[in-house]
């Protein structure tokens, strides 16, 4: 089980490198998603949502493979989390969400400045509970959203934090 959990970070990180290294020969064509963050009923206890840091992190081309290796405890350990290109959307009993990233939000300008090396994907990380057990069971959390027009055929997505996983799927779009 641990060989195949670092065989598939290998393979996320070799495809995200592959992506960037040819990002830098085609420049692909990128765009800004709504993208609408629901915590799934399989987080609650007793009825109630827990506290839960859910991050969007957009980082540059040259720094996204770091995070896509990083597991999602080292993310949280790691103390850097205020980046300008991370967007924070804490769950709580209080602030059950959903989250809505609409597609003229602020973080769209720095994610997709070209001048930075433009984002081609975006990470989500969550410290729900219990903590990742296993590599494998992280490698489910640390789902890369591709920024790529051609990536999806609707301009919204619906990110799902679940108790053991992170779902994206193509949500209709806001009208």
């Amino acid at each position: 089980m641990i060989r195949s959990a670092s065989l598939l970070t290998a393979v996320l990180m070799a495809v995200v490198s592959m992506g960037l290294i040819g990002c830098a020969q085609d420049k692909p064509s990128t765009q800004a998603y709504r993208i609408t963050i629901v915590a799934d009923d399989s987080l609650r206890v007793d009825g109630q949502l827990p506290s839960i840091d859910v991050d969007i992190v957009g980082p540059s081309q040259a720094d996204a493979p770091i995070y896509a290796a990083m597991g999602v405890s080292q993310y949280f350990e790691r103390g850097s989390r205020n980046q300008p290109f991370i967007l924070q959307r804490p769950f709580s009993r209080s602030r059950p969400g959903p989250f809505v990233i609409d597609m003229n939000d602020p973080i769209w300008r720095q994610w997709l400045d070209v001048s930075r090396a433009r984002t081609l994907y975006v990470f989500v990380r969550n410290n729900a509970l219990p903590p990742p057990r296993s590599e494998a069971e992280d490698n489910l959390w640390r789902r890369p959203i591709p920024l790529e027009k051609t990536a999806f055929q609707t301009s919204a997505l619906r990110v799902v934090i679940h108790k053991d996983k992170v779902s994206v799927m193509e949500d209709a779009p806001a009208r």
